[in-house]
């Protein structure tokens, strides 16, 4: 059996905040990057231990770019730009 599908789990959440919330929500402060990853905003990033070992402009050059170094156990984001909403799509 399939669960409830996440954009019902969304809209029933906010089915539950009033519209001051909700619109406090969509006006929040952007979030702060960290220092670290400044510079890198709309690129993707491999982190290592804590520590950036790779950034790329697409998610298949950095799987090659790490694939070619035999670099292995990173984690693979996208750094989203500072003005960037955290949340898309619920529209």
């Amino acid at each position: 059996m399939m669960g409830v599908p996440l954009v019902a789990k969304v809209r029933g959440w906010l089915s539950g905040r009033s519209s001051l919330e909700v619109d406090q929500m969509r006006t929040s402060e952007p979030i702060r990057l960290p220092e670290e990853i400044r510079g890198a905003e709309g690129r993707w990033v491999a982190l290592k231990d804590g520590k950036i070992v790779a950034v790329q402009d697409t998610p298949s050059n950095l799987y090659a770019y790490l694939h070619s170094r035999k670099v292995t156990g990173t984690t693979i984001l996208r750094v989203p730009g500072e003005e960037e909403p955290e949340l898309v799509g619920l529209g």
